[in-house]
């Protein structure tokens, strides 16, 4: 193992060494020559140069550059190795030759040397294929530096063959790269993962368990789970502060339990953990009341972590087949019944961002006016963004005695690990566009103070700061929240993927970013989901497909967006300008 590497926090790098515990880990995948392994984050090589010993063709998909030299140099007399420094897959034809590899998505920041050995050859592939990979001499590394969470998986696999894919994942994206995976299910054989035990304890959690939710059920709707060994922090380099444990994930040949609406079943599921406090009857409604729940073979009593993947399924297809039933009375069936539950989203066109900014400062100060008179405060928590800007500059332009200042709170939906004075910071955005313009007292205004090197403390410290507030279901109340929409489906920094969408036990959480590589502070799902009002402001054509798709989920990846997934108590209001609206059925078209 290479010393010399100093293991990068924001990589979530923590290196095994346990020769013991790899060996075990090696003895579970038991690969077999000719079969398609890829490892997920080999790091440093600790778990590569074993495989490659037993299953002679490997690819391995690593991001930090750093590690990929130290790889190389382990792996150099077990293996001809593969890594070339084009970044699209055009150029990598060109440099190999060789069309197997020309679907592939292979990003490279390091260039081979001119002696390094050349991709391995389409017939040696064959051969592996073809005769059972009984073949003598060197094996093949194929690296491919680029980020997993965007790689195409599939791409890899052998025509009418399936992968099997193993990894030491890093923990801050271990759940979302396992969501990722599914996707890809039915050409993956099985998956070997090292991860955290929370989250394996998770993944295979039987119902009417404490670790028993969403990412329970979402998973072994795909994949059978199987916790095969605990894992000690002795064991990594340096040392994590949790216990680890490796799990094998084996996709289903055929689903014991289809849905007949994918989508629906995940927004079900999610719609059921939001509320996991309440009984079914109360925490699926709007999607079920309880003669169809008591349809579905349920009581509607019963919690919703007491009902196994079958009987979730059992109750998505029934709410399908309501809805697809011929339409009742007035031609309304129960599908428009549920369309029209209150938790129906608000859409609201506005003709350009100005209109938006003006209009929605006006509803803003309309429905401070109203707090106050009622309960004597007006708690907002403020996004951030281009949308948020141009309305903050609306409000600090109304003047003196047509805003009463000193009886407003200021609160934050999200903020990135920066210093308050950063150009990318949500509050000094905020302070430059209204707050240091208009008298609310400065003890009033909460900002997120944040530091890269203790981002889960200060989401605990945030958690206190909203301890005087109101609560519902445990969680803080705002007169009103604020929120941005971004073209992934974000929503304040709740990214597809990341660990905090299944957070629901506090209000404020941590979130490692991925796909920006930085770390966040944000309200969590449920916090946003009890505020009394939540506004989305969305400006721009670059959103307009993003919006019908969370407005409108055509599918389970939709439904997966996170601003999707959010289940308000009260119904959310859309502000759009035009071009954010023209995927819209019949809203601001060409």
């Amino acid at each position: 193992m290479s010393e010399s590497h100093i293991p990068r926090k924001r990589f979530g790098q923590h290196f095994l060494h346990d020769a013991a515990i790899i060996e075990r880990m090696v003895a579970a995948i038991a690969p077999r020559p000719g079969e398609t392994l890829v490892e997920i984050g080999p790091g440093l090589g600790a778990l590569t140069a074993p495989l490659l010993e037993r299953c002679r063709v490997l690819h391995v998909v690593e991001l930090d550059r750093d590690v990929i030299p130290p790889l190389v140099e382990r792996c150099q007399g077990l293996a001809r190795i593969s890594h070339h420094p084009s970044t699209a897959a055009a150029d990598l034809l060109a440099v190999t030759g060789r069309a197997h590899f020309s679907r592939l998505d292979v990003v490279s920041a390091t260039p081979a040397p001119s002696s390094a050995p050349r991709a391995p050859s389409q017939r040696h592939l064959d051969a592996l294929a073809t005769n059972g990979g009984e073949i003598c001499g060197l094996g093949e590394l194929v690296v491919h530096q680029t980020d997993a969470l965007r790689f195409d998986f599939t791409a890899l696999a052998p025509e009418g063959g399936q992968l099997r894919v193993v990894g030491n994942l890093p923990y801050n994206i271990s759940t979302p790269l396992i969501f990722h995976l599914l996707k890809s299910a039915p050409r993956i054989r099985d998956m070997h993962f090292l991860l955290q035990k929370e989250v394996v304890d998770r993944l295979a959690a039987a119902p009417n368990t404490r670790d028993y939710g969403r990412l329970s059920i979402m998973t072994q709707y795909r994949c059978r789970a199987e916790a095969l060994f605990r894992v000690g922090p002795g064991a990594f380099r340096p040392p994590p502060k949790v216990d680890s444990a490796y799990v094998r994930l084996t996709p289903w040949e055929t689903l014991p339990h289809p849905a007949a609406d994918e989508a629906l079943f995940a927004s079900l599921v999610n719609q059921a953990f939001t509320q996991r406090r309440k009984t079914l009857r109360n925490a699926v409604r709007g999607m079920a009341d309880a003669d169809t729940i008591e349809a579905a073979g349920l009581d509607p009593a019963a919690r919703p972590e007491t009902l196994s993947v079958a009987q979730f399924v059992a109750l998505a297809n029934r709410i399908h087949a309501h809805r697809s039933e011929p339409a009742r009375g007035a031609g309304r069936g129960p599908a428009g019944e549920a369309m029209n539950h209150p938790r129906e989203p608000q859409v609201r066109i506005h003709a350009d961002p100005e209109e938006l900014a003006a209009t929605v400062a006006s509803e803003v100060l309309d429905l401070a006016a109203r707090c106050i008179r009622a309960h004597g405060v007006f708690r907002i928590a403020l996004a951030g963004g281009r949308t948020p800007r141009a309305l903050y500059e609306h409000l600090a332009q109304i003047g003196p005695g047509h805003g009463d200042w000193s009886h407003w709170e200021i609160f934050y939906g999200d903020e990135r690990c920066v210093p308050q004075d950063d150009l990318d910071s949500n509050h000094r955005m905020a302070r430059e566009a209204w707050l240091d313009r208009v008298p609310i007292p400065p003890e009033r205004i909460h900002p997120m103070v944040t530091d890269p090197n203790d981002p889960e403390g200060d989401a605990r410290r945030y958690g206190a700061v909203l301890s005087d507030l109101p609560r519902r279901e445990g969680m803080p109340v705002f007169d009103l929240v604020l929120l941005g929409l971004g073209p992934d489906g974000h929503t304040a920094s709740l990214f597809p993927g990341t660990d905090i969408l299944e957070v629901t036990d506090r209000p404020v959480a941590a979130v490692y970013v991925p796909q920006k590589g930085s770390w966040r502070i944000s309200l969590t799902r449920p916090a946003l989901e009890q505020a009394d009002a939540l506004w989305f402001l969305v400006t721009g054509a670059d959103k307009a497909d993003t919006v019908a798709r969370v407005l409108h989920p055509a599918g389970a990846e939709d439904a997966a967006l996170p601003a999707a997934l959010l289940a308000p108590a009260r119904p959310p209001v859309w502000h759009l300008d035009r071009d954010a609206a023209r995927s819209l059925s019949g809203d601001g078209g060409d």
